[in-house]
């Protein structure tokens, strides 16, 4: 920090002291207690299933323009749910 008339002032380009974020700490969701490492992860996905068949305007479920074609599943969100096991109740908890 450099003098400044009022006594200091911040380097340029900031404009206040650095944000010091909290750490996110895991808590049970029945009981509240802390909870440590995940004991295993679940894939999770969203998708639907096209069935290949153009409709009249010329696209598919998947959004494919053009003709028919073999039907597939479109994953369009996809990701992974963590598991913890409360030490305290015993109950599973998923994030």
């Amino acid at each position: 920090m450099s003098r400044h008339l009022f006594g200091w002032s911040y380097p340029p380009g900031c404009s206040g002291p650095p944000e010091d974020y909290e750490p996110v700490v895991l808590r049970c969701q029945h009981c509240k207690a802390f909870l440590g490492k995940p004991i295993r992860h679940e894939p999770w996905e969203a998708s639907t299933q096209c069935n290949g068949k153009v409709d009249e305007e010329g696209l598919a479920m998947c959004g494919y323009a053009g003709k028919d074609h073999e039907p597939h599943k479109e994953v369009w969100d996809a990701g992974v749910h963590d598991i913890f096991h409360c030490k305290r109740c015993g109950k599973e908890t998923k994030l």
